[in-house]
């Protein structure tokens, strides 16, 4: 019965994890948004990397930083005529050093989420809710609780 019932509350506390990364005293990361398709124009990609910014910096996060360190946006998509199906990541890369031998310099992905999603609006405004009010908000959130 034990065993069933810390079953139970393992896997309840799981789903309604954020993610399983921490972003526990993350401070500082240089901004990237990927992207190498015609779909999404210039203009856009550059209010969407400014947005980024702004709301990062808002929540107290440096968003350069001389380490390497940076959280990218990459964004996918794949044009079916009037449907669009679309893939956006943030990701957070970084250089991290293992338990087992500090001196050992690592790269790592230490944060990922992502939305997968089909659309026949207007592929811009779709790819810019998705990141600014989904991926963002949901990575801002999980930042606060863990770092206050």
């Amino acid at each position: 019965m034990r065993v069933f019932l810390f079953t139970i509350v393992f896997c309840t506390s799981y789903l309604f994890a954020l993610t399983p990364f921490s972003l526990e005293g993350f401070k500082e990361a240089n901004v990237k948004v990927l992207y190498k398709g015609k779909l999404l124009s210039k203009e856009f990609k550059t209010k969407l990397k400014k947005d980024l910014i702004k709301e990062l910096e808002k929540a107290g996060i440096k968003t350069s930083s001389r380490y390497y360190s940076n959280l990218a946006i990459r964004i996918q998509i794949a044009d079916l005529g009037k449907i669009k199906v679309v893939n956006t990541e943030m990701l957070i890369v970084e250089d991290v050093y293992p338990k087992r031998d500090k001196t050992l310099q690592n790269m790592a992905l230490t944060y990922k989420k992502n939305d997968f999603f089909d659309t026949d609006e207007n592929i811009e405004k779709a790819v810019y809710e998705s990141v600014i009010e989904y991926l963002l908000f949901d990575f801002l959130e999980q930042y606060k609780d863990e770092n206050s």
